[in-house]
């Protein structure tokens, strides 16, 4: 099934004929009364999953996707690749059984659930009005552009405390982030990953300094010299002359004089 393939169609059920192999993206956009999407065993690759806002059934004989209460998962069903009911489910918590996100669609309510370690690629880029509930989540893994330019995150003050890795882009533009607390685990912090946000507050609980390109946060309050960066007061010198860092030398503090407000 190809790009486009049915956009815009009045279908209120479709049932993926056995043997097509791939669902390409936008297959299913603007096919507003679809209800009820059926996946066969041979499907392996869906290029785009959050279009349709529709009850997804997958044959249990397919080796690659399953369904859920008409929530799409990989076969283990511990990656999340759709979700979007929020018409029906209006406030959803995501079960125990998901590490990864791929996929959240438009319009949704979603509380992590306890397990998920992982925001995958692109998986809010530029969605609305999709709500998320990340602060103090156990997320590790914050892939390329998963926030980008979207207004998903529910929180302006959010705490990762067991975060690894930022991806590129991840939080560009993201106008409501005002604070970002990195536990001491973080490891990777992608280019532009703050830029254009308004990122005031960053706090960094590494003692060492990791390595950064100096437009992380570009176009933001601290590079424009109105908020601060804090660090553990042991590091403080050493981070003002780190690749990178050095660049916001003024703006960075001992995380003992930091205040909550």
């Amino acid at each position: 099934i190809g790009t486009d393939a049915f956009r815009g169609l009045a279908i209120s059920t479709f049932v993926v004929p056995e043997g097509v192999t791939s669902i390409g993206a936008r297959a299913f956009t603007g096919c507003s009364k679809l209800t009820d999407l059926y996946i066969p065993s041979t499907v392996t690759t869906m290029t785009e999953y959050d279009n349709p806002k529709c009850y997804f059934h997958v044959d249990e004989n397919n080796s690659n996707y399953s369904s859920y209460e008409g929530v799409l998962y990989n076969k283990d069903k511990t990656a999340l690749k759709c979700f979007n009911l929020g018409s029906i489910v209006p406030d959803w918590t995501i079960p125990e059984h998901v590490i990864r996100i791929d996929s959240i669609g438009k319009g949704n309510i979603v509380r992590l659930g306890v397990n998920v370690e992982e925001i995958g690629k692109e998986c809010f880029f530029y969605k609305g009005p999709s709500k998320l509930y990340i602060n103090n989540a156990p997320l590790k893994y914050i892939k390329d552009n998963a926030f980008g330019y979207s207004n998903a995150i529910v929180e302006s003050a959010i705490n990762l405390p067991y975060i690894q890795q930022i991806g590129y882009q991840s939080f560009i533009g993201v106008a409501n982030l005002s604070k970002i607390d990195l536990g001491a685990t973080i490891s990777y912090i992608g280019n532009n990953a703050f830029k254009n946000s308004n990122l005031s507050v960053l706090i960094i609980r590494s003692i060492d300094p990791i390595a950064i390109s100096a437009n992380i946060l570009e176009n933001t309050p601290i590079s424009l010299g109105n908020g601060f960066i804090y660090v553990p007061d042991e590091s403080v010198d050493t981070y003002k002359s780190a690749s990178g860092w050095s660049t916001y030398a003024d703006q960075i503090k001992p995380l003992s004089e930091y205040v909550e407000s």
